[in-house]
């Protein structure tokens, strides 16, 4: 839920849900990523962010357009 806020805010918080998750794939934490808890957040974040990237899409991107 917090990424999907986050990325309501700023899309570089992508690059940081990337680092994270790269992170646990190299150490021993990685049984954290075969929990229930990851997939249903990641379902919940793309949610909370579906209606920002459909405006984004039907406008051409002008957050991209912009930076």
């Amino acid at each position: 839920m917090i990424c999907g806020i986050g990325l309501l805010n700023k899309y570089r918080m992508g690059f940081w849900i990337v680092a994270v998750v790269a992170g646990l794939l190299l150490t021993p934490q990685r049984r954290f990523l075969a929990t229930v808890r990851l997939p249903v957040g990641a379902v919940i974040a793309g949610v909370i962010v579906a209606p920002n990237i459909a405006w984004e899409f039907a406008h051409q991107w002008p957050t991209l357009q912009f930076l």
